[in-house]
């Protein structure tokens, strides 16, 4: 990779370094612990990694669990590898500090199916939790398709079916919640989707998308001027505008950091040396508008964040040719110092999409 522009680390990227910033998930299966400087990821392995922000360096792995869902305080919740013949979800809770097990909880099967971890041929899952003053509120989404080798002219139609519930920390009682009781507990810890009512929201490009304290879309300008971009942000207390932000010319894509306390924007540049192509990456602080870096990736617009002066980014899989060999990427996590440009340290994350054989057409 190349630095492009690295600029200092300014008065508004201190925010960051907040130590009692709440935990968030970075993507299925990284929960990141800002206060802690360490995040949780799947291994390749089918268990579970604690890794120091900074350096990359493995503080403790455990196979007691698979894919981290939630962090607080010192405990991580964990999904677990369902084993042959429960009709379960184990939901493990580990000690952040040693990756060792306190308990693990088996949510019953209400619905016939819970979500599992790997995707199978024409199903996929999701399972999300959070921690509040109630207990541990875990919901996920079930989704299959029938999968048949004749053509046909629309596609086959998908079945889907959801769940919740809400664990007792104290005596592990599970409450399996109804889809009244899911919605309105599901509402209460995420970003409502709705449009907010907001001034001067003409010709956006998209819906004001909540991040933290703000709102923020994008304006674009005539194409004949070369596509000037404009970086809107408003208050999510007072929903009052707040200054415009000039993101120059030229970008194609756009991501709001995992933490909602960053804003990214890229575009294509030039090819590298081994003719595969290249991306701007331009960070912005939400808070204040200002410039945080510009580097340059192979990777375009992916999950991120920004914490203490790196870049932590996703790497999605992908083959490429080099030295007349083919070669590929993993799933992986990689760090970036946003002073010099250096990569920090990477790690390989657990690929769950289906890559099995498929149906063939006749």
């Amino acid at each position: 990779m190349t630095l492009v522009r690295a600029a200092g680390v300014p008065a508004a990227a201190a925010a960051q370094n907040d130590p009692t910033a709440n935990p968030f998930v970075m993507r299925p299966g990284v929960v990141v612990d800002p206060a802690a400087g360490r995040l949780y990821m799947m291994n390749p392995q089918g268990g579970i990694d604690a890794v120091e922000i900074a350096s990359g360096k493995l503080l403790w792995t455990t196979a007691a669990a698979a894919k981290p869902l939630a962090a607080y305080d010192h405990r991580l919740a964990a999904q677990a590898e369902q084993s042959r013949g429960s009709n379960g979800l184990p939901i493990a809770l580990l000690d952040t500090r040693s990756g060792l097990v306190e308990s693990t909880i088996t949510v019953p099967a209400a619905s016939g199916a819970m979500p599992s971890i790997n995707d199978g041929m024409g199903s996929s899952s999701t399972l999300e939790a959070s921690f509040g003053q109630q207990g541990l509120l875990i919901w996920w989404t079930l989704a299959s398709r029938e999968i048949s080798g004749i053509l046909s002219a629309e596609p086959p139609p998908e079945h889907k079916n959801s769940g919740a519930a809400l664990i007792n920390l104290t005596t592990h009682r599970v409450t399996i919640l109804t889809a009244a009781q899911a919605a309105a507990k599901i509402n209460s810890v995420r970003p409502s989707a709705k449009a907010p009512r907001l001034t001067g929201t003409e010709a956006l490009y998209f819906l004001p998308q909540q991040a933290d304290g703000f709102f923020v879309s994008l304006t674009l300008g005539p194409s004949d001027a070369g596509t000037p971009v404009t970086l809107r942000r408003w208050s999510a207390n007072t929903r009052a505008p707040l200054p415009d932000v000039d993101l120059g010319h030229g970008y194609a894509a756009w991501a709001v950091s995992a933490d909602n306390a960053c804003f990214l924007i890229t575009k294509i540049a030039t090819g590298n040396v081994v003719g595969s192509t290249d991306y701007l990456w331009v960070i912005y602080a939400l808070a204040s508008g200002e410039r945080l870096a510009d580097i340059r990736l192979a990777q375009p617009a992916t999950t991120f964040f920004v914490r203490n002066g790196l870049l932590v980014y996703s790497v999605t899989p992908r083959a490429f040719r080099r030295s007349r060999s083919w070669q590929r990427d993993p799933l992986q996590l990689r760090a970036v110092s946003l002073k010099s440009g250096d990569e920090i340290w990477r790690r390989t994350l657990r690929e769950t999409g289906y890559r099995g054989p498929t149906i063939p057409r006749s």
